[in-house]
């Protein structure tokens, strides 16, 4: 799902999860209605949907160690994991990451932005999810960095099996990972399709404007871009 700042991906996507009430219209989450939803009946629903947030290091208690962390839902969901199992499914999480098993061990602070987004990784596939959402997981990371996490969302995606909904500004980033894409404006979807239909036809100025947006190597296609961006501006 791709869409401008305030143009309510997020929104959707903590509404899905629950951690947003949904209070008009009709959302279903595996046949469960969520506007107006009771946390008693939805709580063994939840366990089936992972989410890894924009800031991991908001989202991570800093009084928590990692391993503590990506621990913490297996904790809540499945209380009678013994201890030792607890740590040795860590141990295998932090693996599946590519973080060294001493990282569990670690603080929140003592990890660069892209450990810690590693590690929020790991906890939204804690308890091996059937939806993963992932509300813009690499935008506050630097290109490089960035590249490598989007490469393991998609190991991770096709070693474990679950769908996932990827939220973004960024189409770039949305067509590297995305079967489907959705095109978000002021709450509303424009449109959506496969990546070669929204991308390659594009059947609404805003999403054109989006793609006319994208960065380019080469200078003169980039001043073209912009003018079209402009001209496109001008009637959205």
């Amino acid at each position: 799902m791709v869409g401008e700042s305030g143009s309510g991906k997020t929104t959707i996507g903590r509404a899905i999860a629950g951690l947003t009430k949904a209070t008009g219209g009709s959302l279903t989450v595996f046949g469960h209605e969520m506007v107006g939803f009771k946390e008693r009946k939805f709580k063994p629903l939840r366990k089936r949907i992972g989410f890894v947030f924009q800031d991991p290091a908001a989202s991570f208690n800093p009084h928590l160690s990692i391993g503590e962390c990506v621990a913490e839902p297996i904790a809540v969901h499945q209380p009678d994991m013994s201890a030792h199992d607890r740590r040795q499914r860590t141990r295998e999480l932090l693996e599946a990451v590519q973080l060294p098993e001493a990282y569990a061990q670690r603080y929140p602070h003592e990890l660069s932005g892209g450990q810690r987004q590693r590690a929020s990784l790991a906890r939204g596939i804690a308890l091996n999810p059937e939806l993963l959402i992932a509300d813009e997981p690499t935008s506050a990371l630097d290109v490089s960095v960035q590249a490598r996490v989007l490469e393991l969302f998609a190991e991770l995606q096709e070693r474990f099996h679950y769908a996932a909904l990827f939220i973004s500004h960024d189409l770039a980033v949305v067509d590297m990972l995305s079967d489907r894409i959705g095109v978000l404006f002021h709450g509303r979807l424009l449109e959506e399709g496969t990546g070669a239909q929204v991308l390659g036809s594009p059947q609404h100025d805003y999403t054109r404007k989006l793609i006319a947006s994208l960065p380019v190597p080469d200078p003169v296609e980039q001043a073209k871009r912009r003018e079209l961006a402009r001209e496109i501006r001008a009637r959205v």
